[in-house]
């Protein structure tokens, strides 16, 4: 899709691996894979359909020697959204919350011990433009910072 947002991450397993997110014209995302023993493929995560040009962002983490885990956030109907890959498969995440129409997203994420910590950011609304957080830990979701100063 013309003008479509892009977002991408690398992790090393055995040797690194690039996913790569984007919007296709029938408006689902899509995930383009590469490694250097398969080239590019197609991944085999479905997203649902969301309006055009939404916002994508994505995070990846290693949480064994040879186990990753993929979260990408997306925007659907001024909701933030997640999709969990968790070294075996894709599920549609826990995750959700409100956002202003045409926020884009950002996201993080590092190892904490034996555990991903994630953080999510994007407008919610509080503020008017403030950019809001969402915290990750402990395998749950909290709220962070409601309002880092506006824009």
């Amino acid at each position: 899709m013309p003008g479509t947002h892009i977002a991408c991450t690398m992790f090393k397993t055995s040797e690194p691996k690039i996913r790569v997110y984007f919007q296709h014209m029938e408006h689902g995302i899509i995930e383009k894979c590469y490694d250097s023993k398969h080239g590019w493929y197609d991944g085999a995560v479905k997203f649902p359909k969301v309006q055009p040009l939404t916002s994508i962002a994505c995070t990846s983490y290693m949480s064994g020697s040879d186990t990753v885990g993929i979260r990408v956030f997306f925007n659907a109907a001024n909701m933030v959204l997640e999709m969990v890959y968790d070294g075996m498969s894709w599920t549609e995440g826990h995750f959700h919350a409100d956002c202003i129409p045409g926020t884009q997203i950002a996201c993080i994420s590092w190892m904490n011990g034996s555990r991903p910590d994630v953080r999510v950011y994007f407008q919610a609304g509080h503020e008017i433009s403030a950019i809001t957080e969402y915290v990750w830990t402990q395998g749950r979701w909290s709220s962070g910072k409601l309002a880092l100063p506006p824009a």
